[in-house]
């Protein structure tokens, strides 16, 4: 069975450098994969010159572009609610590979966790939580105030955020961000591997 870790938690909360940090963890081990569904979005956005993919690395532009992204997006949706998570899973299906765990850092919608359901993966679900005071170290007030003020109300990023707050026991995990560095995260990535492990074995038996 392929497994499938969705990472979800605000923007700024550290889901991307989380990923990052667990693939260079499992660097030896080749059957590890990152991936996103925003990575989608990027590209088509880009090819219809909605956007410039190349510029956002930079903070501020993407701030700027964030809430077209997230129209676009929603525009989407509403044609068919899977479209992008049955366009991550074309994307994963270029390299797939049997019994591979992939690390997806922007799982927003419920739907999306449970179209891998039905596609047969071991789906993971994970929420990230890091105080507002590192969000701010990390890419200045500013922006960080803008995403509160604006950008946070967005359906994308309440729907999980309301899911947590009233079904506690639906994510398998939660990860609370409050330290810099990786080291804080290790003993997490492990917990989760193990427990992985202990689905695999069971599935078998």
């Amino acid at each position: 069975m392929t497994n499938i870790i969705l990472i979800s938690g605000a923007c700024f909360s550290g889901k991307s450098y989380i990923k990052k940090a667990w693939l260079a963890y499992k660097q030896n081990d080749f059957k590890w994969f990152g991936g996103a569904f925003a990575q989608q979005l990027k590209e088509e956005m880009d090819s219809l010159a909605l956007i410039d993919k190349k510029k956002l690395s930079d903070n501020n532009y993407k701030n700027s572009v964030r809430k077209s992204m997230q129209d676009y997006g929603q525009k989407r949706r509403a044609w068919s609610p899977d479209y992008w998570a049955a366009k991550l899973h074309s994307a994963i299906g270029d390299d797939f590979e049997g019994g591979a765990t992939y690390i997806v850092d922007d799982w927003r919608f419920i739907n999306e966790a449970e179209y891998f359901k039905k596609e047969d993966f071991n789906v993971i679900t994970v929420r990230v939580f890091r105080p507002v005071e590192m969000m701010i170290e990390s890419v200045g007030q500013a922006i960080v105030a803008d995403y509160l003020e604006t950008h946070s109300k967005d359906i994308s990023e309440t729907e999980l955020q309301h899911k947590y707050a009233t079904d506690l026991g639906y994510f398998d995990f939660v990860i609370f961000n409050n330290q810099n560095g990786s080291g804080h995260l290790i003993k997490k990535f492990a917990e989760i591997e193990n427990y992985i492990n202990r689905k695999e074995k069971t599935n078998v038996l």
